[in-house]
Formats: C-alpha cells, structure tokens, sequence
C-alpha cells in the first residue's frame, strides 16, 4: 500500500494540470480527463462511511496549506438534508444549530456523526470540527438563517404586499435591534450581516411612471429616502434633485407604533436618506482649483487637501422651495464646526486654510426663507426674521462663517437714521453740513472725527492736506532720446558685469554682491526720484518714508530677477523698506518673476516701451496676501531688456 504526504494527498483533490505535449494541445481533451478524474474521485469519497470521513477531517487538520483546503474546488463536507446525503463545498455548509427554535428548512447542515464520535454524549471530534470551521463551515445561528433569507428569497422579488413579508421586515429590525444597533465594537459576521442588509433589495420604494400613477420596486436602501409619512424630512418633494424614491407607504399601515419607529430608525441606519449630509472630500491637486477661495489654485502644484459640501446643494438651491431652505438650514446648524474650513498643503509649502465649499456657496446665494416667504441671503436676513420652524443655533459657528445677519447692524444704523430725520434739529444740521461741502450731517461728523485724530498725532493742517492729496512722481525725463543707441551702449557694459557666485554654507549663499547693489542704488536713485527731487517707491508709488542724516532718502534695493548669470546693477528695484520685506518673505510669486518681466520686454522693442504708456510698464503680484503693482520707468525697462537679452 502507497503512502502519501499532504501535499501530494491536496494534488489527488485538484484538477490534472494542462500540458500542451499530454494532451496533444486539445483542451477539450484535458477537460474530458479532469471530469473522468473528478467523476472518480467523487464516487471514491461518497462511499466511504462517516467514521472514515471524521478521520480523514481530523487528519487534515494538521495539514500544514490549509489555505490550500479551503479554496479547493471539491465538495469536502457532508450533509442530510430532507433524508438524503449529500456534499457540498465548506462555504454552503453549516454546524447544526445550537437552539431549536431556528428553523433549518432547506439548510445544508453537516451530518453531525463526520465530526461527533457519539451523539448521545455530544462528544465531538474537535480536530475534525476544527478543520470543518478552517474551510468555512459556519455555525446556523439567526445571523446565518437571515443571509439566507435575503439571499434566496429576496433575489426572486417575491410578492410584496404578504404576511410573510412584513414577518420578514419584523425579524429582520427585531435582529438589528437586539444585535447590530447596540454593538459598539464589529465583528466580521456582523459586519457581514449589515453590509448585507445595505446592498441586498429586500426593501420597498415607489415611483411614478409616466401616466403619474404610483408603483412598487424592490430597491437597495442607498436608493430610497424617507418622507413625511414616517419621519418628516421633506424629501419626498426633492427626488429630482438627489434621484431616491420614497419608501413604500403601506410599512405604516402594517407596523404597528412602536414597530414603526424601530423600522424608521434601522432604515437610517443602513443607509436609507433621511436628511442632507455634509460630507468630507479629500482632493489632489487636479481638484485644487475646484474651490475658488483656494489660493493655490491655478499653479500647478503637487498636493494633497480636504474639503466639505453636501452633495447637489447648488441644485436645492435652485429649487428655491421652502423646504430645499428647511433642509439646508437644520444641516447647517446641525453640523460640526470643523466643516466651515476647508486646507490644500502643497508639498514643500505651508499649508492654506480658506472656507470650504460649503461655506462658498451658501454665503452669496438667496436661500433662507423669511417670515415673508421670500428667500434672502445670509447677510440680508437676522434671527427676528426667522420663520418659526427655523430653529437658531449657531452653538457650531456656522451661521457666522456665512455671514448670516451681518447687514443687522447697517439695518438699525438705518432706521436711525430716518428717526433722527424727523427730528428738527436734525435738520438744520444737515443745511449747515451741505453748506459746508459735505453730503450729510454724518459725512461731516466723521470728516471732524478724522481732523481731530489727525491733530492729536501732531500734524499740522498742510501735512493734513497732504496725506488726503498725496503727491505723484512726475518723470519729466522718463524717455530715452535714442533708445536703440542706449541699449547696445547698456549690452557692452553687460560684458564687464561680475559673474554671479555661491558658496556652500548649508545651502547654497550669493556672495560678492557689495560692488553691484551700490552701483543699483545710485541707478535706482537716479530713475526714481522725480523733478521735485522726490523719491518714490516702485510698488506703493509713495515717497520713501524719511531721509538719513545727509539728507539722502533711505531705501532698500532689492534684486528683480534671482536666477541671471551676472550681476546687473538694473536688475534691482527700489523699495521703501515696508514693500521690500514683503517682496522677499511673502512673495508666493518669487520663482514666477523671470516671467513676469518678461511679459514687459520679450515682445516690445526699446522704441515700443520708450513710446508705451504708464499701464504698459507694470506687473502684479500678491504680497501679504494683497495684490500689488510693480511700476517700472520707461528707460529702466529699456535698459533692463539689454542686460537680459
């Protein structure tokens, strides 16, 4: 007699492998083997008696694959079923069930005697159990019985409207309640059983067919809302804007009231629409420009952010109904705060925190109901306008990141107003302030308002004048009388520039720059300071904000272009000291200069910018956050094109 090992013994169970040279290269040669071979093996295993096969399960049992066992294409377990023996693969199988009352009509169950050496002593072989629950034999508890119910009976759409369905419904939210809703931990068979009741359709929905008559479908619940009838949401009124029918009317009918409001809450549990959801979008950065507040967008980088919105809000919106406003409005209040900020870290960068989506559109569009049924703003309607069934919580800070009620105060300031232009001496104020100048008596009393501040910081009334009138650089100078002349006179220079070097510290440090930025600086003061000897900034465009001991203004020169081979003395700007330190440190378009300028110089020759206008010769770029202007005179430009062409 031949002995095998394990291996060779899970060989004898599989399928002969195909070989092009045994077979002749005939697949159906192979196939009519593999089944002479199965046929065989099958006759084998149905004869041998239930001692044998306890044993044979025991020993393999210690089988060292049995992953192998598991995923073998042969019917390994035995059952009775209706008085008949019969086998079938491990994950069709189940232990007989520990409590009588769970009926096993139409169950596969294994025979207890392939793994129980006396029945009467329930004394059970625990290697052959053990082997039997390794291949995927599962006890028959009322987790299993209902898998099977949903599975057999409810992809054949029985008939809906039968005491036998309600039953069903009744054990089913009866199991949930009992064992899912009050797990605060989920094992694999439980979560087996709930994704089982979310995607199986053993639930019923209704919609309208084209002639408008109500009919019946059988649905998953991610395909059904629940409306007025058992839980008021108002969805019901919405389907063409979320696409889910509303649950079958008659489960009220058929429920009792405390059977009722357990369905209800099993049906939000598994996911049927109950209320809008805000719901948290993690997004790269081929969606960063989605959200318009993100101040990355648009440039191309490699990210990663989040973001929140509630899924079709700008189509409620525009349904501009009560109840799209309702539903908005107890999603918002009853939302977390965090909700309202939405981040995009690009990487190698600071991360950005804007409003999120959520807060983006509802901030700016009309879709709170007032008490006078029209719909308003958040800025343009406050608390008192509110209709009674629009509950104010603003415990999560959402209704201030909208704005809601900011025009309040303004509102008031108004209505005080026309109070106090019914008053008399209101009046003659307000003739002696048009006499004055001014548009009305308020106009006049903060224009008194600024001129005491004024004073009271010790400016005269001619410095006074002069901040309400700045002065504005006048270049009368500010072309060049030959600028092609100019430029090839600029380009020879250009040979003489100092090359530009680095040394390595722990990064790499411009150095030798002393010689170049003094020669900028004598350049600079020359471009920028005007015909009433003023010096002016190149961004704010006001005067440098005071003068050294010898009387020279003081300023900072600030390198243009960081990237350029040599060191041009035109390749600075100069800044009064506030706009030269948020060009350098709070700059995001520092890498994007080269560009820039080159906007203003690749496409124009010397004579066309010496010909251009003020608003020809400027770029912007956002410093701190705001958007400011580099201005550039006519000739620096000329002479900048040289250096760099």
């Amino acid at each position: 007699m031949s002995k095998w090992n394990f291996d060779e013994l899970l060989t004898a169970f599989h399928e002969l492998p195909f070989s092009s040279e045994t077979y002749d290269s005939d697949y159906q040669k192979w196939r009519e083997a593999n089944t002479i071979r199965q046929e065989n093996l099958k006759s084998w295993f149905e004869q041998k008696d239930d001692e044998w096969l306890m044993r044979f399960y025991a020993l393999l049992n210690d089988a060292p694959k049995q992953s192998d066992w598991t995923s073998l294409n042969f019917r390994l377990v035995r059952i009775e079923a209706d008085g008949e023996i019969k086998h079938v693969k491990a994950n069709n199988a189940y232990f007989a069930p520990l409590h009588e009352n769970i009926s096993t009509d139409g169950v596969n169950i294994v025979k207890r005697e392939t793994y129980v050496k006396d029945n009467s002593k329930q004394d059970i072989d625990e290697n052959a159990e053990q082997f039997l629950e390794k291949i995927g034999v599962k006890p028959f508890d009322e987790t299993a019985a209902l898998k099977l119910l949903l599975e057999n009976r409810y992809r054949k759409y029985p008939k809906w409207d039968s005491y036998d369905y309600y039953a069903d419904i009744k054990q089913i939210v009866r199991y949930w309640k009992e064992n899912i809703s009050k797990s605060w931990w989920k094992t694999s068979e439980i979560l087996e059983i709930e994704n089982l009741f979310k995607t199986e359709k053993f639930l019923l929905g209704t919609k309208k067919d084209d002639d408008g008559k109500t009919t019946s479908h059988w649905l998953t619940a991610s395909d059904i809302c629940l409306d007025d009838s058992y839980f008021e949401t108002g969805l019901a009124k919405l389907t063409h804007v979320h696409q889910k029918s509303p649950i079958w009317y008659n489960y009220k009918n058929k429920l009792n009231e405390n059977e009722l409001a357990d369905f209800v809450e099993f049906l939000k549990f598994i996911g049927v629409m109950y209320k809008l959801e805000v719901i948290e979008r993690f997004f790269h950065s081929s969606s960063a420009n989605e959200n318009p507040n993100n101040p990355h967008k648009d440039k191309n980088y490699n990210g990663e952010g989040r973001d929140y919105a509630i899924p079709n809000l700008v189509q409620y919106i525009g349904t501009k109904t009560e109840i799209a406003s309702r539903i908005i409005w107890n999603t918002l209040i009853n939302a977390s705060g965090t909700v309202k900020t939405a981040s995009f870290k690009p990487n190698r960068k600071p991360e950005a925190r804007f409003d999120s989506l959520l807060i983006t559109v509802l901030k700016n569009r009309a879709w709170i109901l007032g008490k006078d049924g029209y719909l308003y703003s958040p800025k343009a309607i406050t608390r008192d306008d509110l209709p009674d069934n629009f509950p104010f919580n603003n415990s999560n800070g959402l209704l201030t990141a909208i704005e809601f009620g900011k025009n309040a105060k303004d509102n008031e300031e108004r209505e005080r107003r026309l109070q106090e232009q019914t008053n008399s001496n209101f009046k003659q104020r307000d003739i002696f302030a048009k006499e004055l100048g001014a548009e009305s008596v308020d106009e006049a009393e903060e224009a008194i308002k600024f001129l005491h501040e004024m004073k009271s910081q010790g400016k005269t009334l001619d410095e006074i004048r002069d901040i309400l009138n700045p002065k504005k650089p006048y270049f009368e100078d500010d072309y060049s009388s030959n600028p092609e002349r100019r430029t090839g006179k600029i380009q020879e220079t250009t040979v003489d520039a100092p090359e530009k070097r680095t040394e390595m510290r722990q990064r790499s440090v411009a150095i030798d720059n002393t010689e170049t930025k003094k020669a900028a600086k004598s350049y600079l003061r020359e471009r920028y300071t005007d015909d009433d000897k003023i010096l002016y900034c190149q961004i704010c465009k006001k005067e440098m904000p005071f003068k050294l001991s010898d009387g020279s203004y003081y300023f900072e020169v600030v390198q243009l272009i960081g990237d350029t081979q040599k060191r041009y003395k035109e390749n600075y700007i100069a800044l009064c000291p506030t706009d030269a330190a948020k060009f350098q440190y709070t700059n995001p378009s520092k890498d994007n200069i080269s560009d820039l300028v080159s906007t203003l110089i690749d496409d124009r020759s010397p004579d066309d910018i010496n010909d251009s206008d003020e608003d020809e010769n400027c770029f912007d770029i956002v410093l701190a956050g705001n958007t400011e202007t580099v201005q550039f005179r006519r000739v620096h430009l000329i002479d900048l094109k040289a250096v760099l062409s």
